[in-house]
């Protein structure tokens, strides 16, 4: 017989109630207390506003919603940002906020910026501050900045002296030519440097026709490093200084004058479109070509 056993109250079950649905369109909706925390969902409610607002501002008039347009507060906000960074950054700094005039979009933002800019640097001592503005106004083409670059000709430093030429080169500040010319003049020539060849490039983009005298007159003075010949050999063709011909022609018929002032004088000579002179250099080809290879070498 089997023994009795007691009949355990059945186990009871949890009602199971049916998940509350959206009232829009009747999709199952999770319980957003325990899917989403409160700052995150009035982030999404948020969103799903401006997405309809925009979705029925375009269906009303039967277009697609545009894209927001960029606020001109964030031009102002990176203007305020480059403005407090001149006055307060350090060296570092100060050279990204440079860096990033060009950038802002807004002509009267980016304007006010530059006259700032101009007024800093003005009394500026950091070397490298000083020439980053001067380059960045060179490469903006802001002539208001030639006073800047021609005040900074007679800077201590070479590198900045050298950064105002090239920046008045840029700027194509016909004003600055006599200046640079009377520094020039100044320059020793048995020496390169980096000034004297910013002043050599920076007069002959300028056009200085008056500067020829004292080139052709460097040029024949073998004391003259062969680098500064050189330059000043191109100068005369750049600016088409045609009374220099015969000193051209002269530089090119010697076959004792260095090979490359030879070719520069060509060069210069073809510039300046002489015609009567493309008989006498064909001759002097053909004389070079006359030479043994050892010696023709020395032309090519």
């Amino acid at each position: 017989m089997v023994p009795f056993a007691p009949r355990c109250a059945p186990a009871k079950v949890r009602e199971r109630r049916p998940a509350p649905r959206n009232m829009m369109n009747g999709e199952t909706m999770m319980n957003p207390s325990r899917s989403i925390r409160p700052s995150k969902a009035l982030h999404v409610i948020t969103a799903a506003l401006l997405v309809l607002t925009g979705t029925a501002a375009g269906a009303a008039n039967g277009t697609k919603a545009n894209p927001a347009p960029a606020q001109p507060e964030g031009e102002k906000k990176k203007a305020e940002w480059i403005e407090q960074t001149l006055d307060y950054g350090i060296q570092d700094e100060r050279i990204v906020a440079i860096n990033r005039i060009p950038l802002i979009k807004d002509a009267a933002l980016r304007s006010k910026l530059v006259k700032k800019l101009i007024g800093i640097l003005e009394k500026e001592d950091d070397a490298g501050v000083l020439l980053k503005g001067i380059t960045i106004l060179s490469e903006m083409k802001e002539t208001g900045g030639v006073p800047l670059m021609m005040a900074k000709l007679d800077h201590l430093s070479e590198d900045i002296r050298t950064g105002a030429v090239y920046g008045l080169k840029n700027l194509k500040a016909l004003s600055a030519k006599e200046r640079l010319l009377d520094i020039l003049r100044k320059q020793d020539m048995t020496k390169i440097s980096a000034m004297t060849d910013a002043l050599i490039d920076a007069l002959g983009e300028l056009g200085a026709k008056e500067a020829a005298p004292f080139a052709m007159e460097t040029i024949r003075d073998k004391t003259t490093h062969l680098t500064n010949r050189q330059n000043l050999t191109l100068f005369l063709g750049k600016v088409g200084a045609s009374n220099a011909k015969e000193l051209l022609l002269e530089i090119y018929r010697d076959d004792e004058e260095n090979a490359t002032l030879r070719s520069y004088a060509v060069n210069s000579l073809s510039k300046m479109g002489i015609r009567e002179t493309g008989p006498e250099i064909n001759r002097v080809i053909e004389l070079i070509d006359s030479y043994d290879a050892k010696k023709r070498a020395g032309y090519n």
